[in-house]
């Protein structure tokens, strides 16, 4: 029984919490930022964002020495089948060379 009362008292307990949550005034929202606003200007920042990442990501071809590559914008040295640059995050390829056999017509 004693437990019974116990509970009861734990739950009122949380009750007058609850209530008291409640009745708080939230602040009011009115000043806030209309929602399409912030929509419009989140989508002219990304286009923004998407325009710079598409020029960083024209890749540059790597500067090859003694068979040891190198980033052509920072110079740092790179493997061969590296696609960015581990220092400036450049998008790098290795350029290739393709050889014209030619045919033979005898």
């Amino acid at each position: 029984m004693n437990i019974v009362k116990e509970w009861n008292a734990f739950d009122i307990l949380i009750m007058k919490i609850e209530q008291l949550v409640h009745s708080f005034n939230y602040a009011d929202l009115s000043d806030q930022v209309d929602v399409e606003t912030m929509i419009a200007a989140e989508t002219e920042h990304l286009q923004k964002e998407n325009e710079y990442l598409k020029a960083r990501e024209t890749p540059l071809y790597m500067l090859e020495e003694d068979e040891k590559y190198m980033c052509p914008k920072c110079q740092m040295p790179l493997q061969e089948n590296d696609r960015y640059c581990s220092n400036c995050g450049h998008r790098v390829m290795k350029h290739i060379v393709f050889c014209d056999l030619g045919t033979d017509d005898e």
